[in-house]
């Protein structure tokens, strides 16, 4: 028969939210408080944590820095709009306000760890009371209202990746449909296998950052392929043949073949459609010899 067929490349990998990342500490110090616990949402810049700094506070000091130079850009603007300052003074004092108030920014993030966007927190590495350093990990964070799975592909199958490609995900009897989102160029040098990345809908938040799924991958199709079932198709060294009925007498006819879908192998030359082929029993024959078919 003829139908449309596709290649599936089946793969398992872990899921991690679409956005996802570790928030970590800006300063060293003591863990007051976790405000946002596990499960917890949080906005974008919405604070995690509060740590309270070794010796005197950070934002303490830039808050204060900053107030200072604020009024005194105030005031410089007030008499710039009267044309009293020149110009070379105005940049200077706008240039002073602005470090000034990045600096306050950073120290209100190394005492107050924010989201760097808005999700849920799935894991926490800290408790209240631990002594923490700079660049120690706080928790983590992730949006997983879509999801990225990497998979790990070898040598000889990733030239059958591309960005692009539909792939899907079977998940509580529902089929998750997305797409091959990237390939590496590069193999990595412990596994020498290829990474490849494939995003998914998560509606209902179902798949969780963490899971373990498997990634059926659509490495090609064909549309409507003469094919027949892959087990009556004999596969030797010197070539590949199945056996036709033609007036109750097998033949041995010679194949080419070409992709493999669900069962089933495309046959690209040696076949005509309509033509018997011997489903049953095809070990057992030889070029010419009688057959009788049975329904």
């Amino acid at each position: 028969p003829r139908g449309n067929l596709r290649a599936v490349e089946i793969v398992g990998g872990t899921v991690e939210g679409i956005s996802q990342t570790v928030v970590s500490t800006g300063a060293g110090g003591t863990v007051k408080r976790i405000v946002a616990g596990v499960g917890s949402r949080v906005a974008e810049n919405g604070v995690v944590a509060v740590v309270e700094p070794d010796g005197a506070s950070p934002y303490t000091m830039a808050k204060a820095q900053y107030d200072q130079i604020k009024k005194s850009y105030e005031r410089v603007k007030a008499l710039a709009d009267e044309g009293a300052v020149p110009q070379e003074t105005i940049d200077q004092v706008e240039a002073a306000y602005i470090a000034a108030r990045e600096q306050l920014r950073a120290a209100r993030k190394a005492e107050n760890v924010p989201a760097p966007f808005g999700g849920t927190v799935i894991e926490v590495y800290e408790q209240p009371k631990s002594k923490v350093g700079p660049g120690t990990p706080i928790a983590k964070i992730a949006r997983w209202d879509k999801i990225r799975v990497e998979i790990e592909v070898n040598e000889r199958l990733i030239s059958n990746y591309s960005p692009g490609q539909r792939a899907y995900i079977v998940a509580e009897g529902d089929t998750l449909w997305g797409e091959i989102e990237k390939v590496a160029l590069g193999a990595n040098a412990m596994t020498h296998a290829f990474p490849v990345w494939a995003v998914f809908p998560n509606p209902g938040l179902r798949i969780k950052p963490g899971a373990y799924v498997v990634v059926n991958v659509i490495t090609r199709t064909a549309q409507s392929a003469l094919h027949v079932p892959m087990d009556v198709v004999t596969v030797k060294e010197d070539g590949a043949w199945v056996y036709t009925v033609t007036g109750g007498v097998a033949r041995r006819k010679i194949v080419k073949h070409g992709l493999r879908s669900e069962g089933f192998l495309e046959i690209t030359e040696g076949l005509t459609e309509g033509e018997k082929v011997v489903v049953r029993g095809a070990s057992l024959l030889s070029d010419g010899a009688k057959v009788r078919i049975v329904n």
